[in-house]
């Protein structure tokens, strides 16, 4: 077996010296060559810009065709003093704002609560959006969210007091 082996690695390396494996090997040059030609190619295509096309008509300007104005921030009551645990009435964030931020204190303690969100001010059910863990504490972080709906509260979990929370939106 070795004596065929031996003499595989000398059958190809005699052919490699030979006229015909210079010929091979000038053949393969001549593909990596191709290659990279095709390559270089390819990356000068991508440098190069396509053709500007035509500039489109004009959109309406802003909100129902007026200057869009940004609106103030605007804070809302969503609980005085309200015990726990309750589900408080939908606040309306129609105005143009894109960002919600609850803040929550609450007399007791509390281990969470949701902020919800709905299109439909007369749904019994709303998406919640986040929970917010406050892990027994008198207050919980301050949470700030998208607005993805028209009609925002919250929802406490268990615990025991009474909360103070309020929503700010704002535009930025």
């Amino acid at each position: 077996m070795k004596k065929y082996l031996v003499l595989v690695v000398i059958a190809t390396l005699l052919y490699g010296g030979t006229a015909y494996g210079e010929e091979a090997q000038g053949s393969l040059k001549a593909v990596w060559a191709a290659i990279a030609g095709l390559q270089k190619q390819i990356n000068e295509i991508q440098l190069i810009p396509g053709p500007q096309g035509e500039v489109g008509p004009v959109g309406p300007q802003g909100l129902a065709g007026k200057d869009f104005v940004v609106p103030d921030p605007k804070t809302i009551d969503m609980a005085t003093d309200r015990l726990v645990p309750f589900v408080s009435e939908w606040i309306d964030t129609n105005g143009g704002y894109n960002t919600l931020s609850v803040s929550f204190s609450i007399t007791g303690t509390i281990t969470q609560y949701d902020i919800q969100f709905t299109n439909d001010m007369d749904a019994s059910d709303g998406i919640v959006q986040a929970t917010v863990r406050c892990d027994g504490q008198k207050s919980c972080a301050l949470t700030t969210v998208p607005i993805l709906g028209r009609y925002y509260r919250i929802s406490t979990g268990t615990g025991e007091g009474a909360v103070t929370a309020q929503a700010h939106l704002v535009f930025n």
